[in-house]
């Protein structure tokens, strides 16, 4: 089985945001800007930003949010983001995956500080 790795957009972002193998995809994605910079201070803005970049990327090679198996989210504020991440979340599901949610004291150092990271694995139907 090969793999396929899915980079990002922008010539900045060296590191793969999915990689494809077999009937898998594994996602790991942040509120990173083309600018290389977190798109916002606010929690809601860089989780949106951050779903946005996970659904985006499942749909670009044949899968779906529904298809999600399990997802882990990393906060650096998690007693006081984590109830603002429901509003969100059901923008993008109807029903959720299995969801771990990790506190850390930080994320990839920026200005602004990012706030919320994702890793995930999806399935890609056939």
């Amino acid at each position: 089985m090969k793999k396929k790795v899915i980079r990002h957009k922008s010539k900045e972002k060296w590191w793969p945001k999915a990689v494809v193998a077999g009937d898998k995809v594994y996602v790991a994605t942040s509120a990173i800007g083309d600018d290389g910079q977190a798109v916002s201070p606010n929690f809601e803005e860089q989780f949106d930003f951050t779903l946005g970049e996970v659904k985006e990327t499942l749909e670009s090679v044949g899968s779906s949010m529904d298809e999600i198996l399990e997802m882990t989210i990393y906060f650096t504020h998690m007693k006081e983001d984590n109830d603002k991440a429901g509003p969100v979340f059901q923008k993008y599901f109807k029903v959720l995956p299995m969801v771990a949610g990790i506190g850390t004291s930080q994320l990839l150092p920026m200005d602004p500080p990012l706030r919320v990271e994702v890793t995930l694995t999806a399935l890609i139907p056939s």
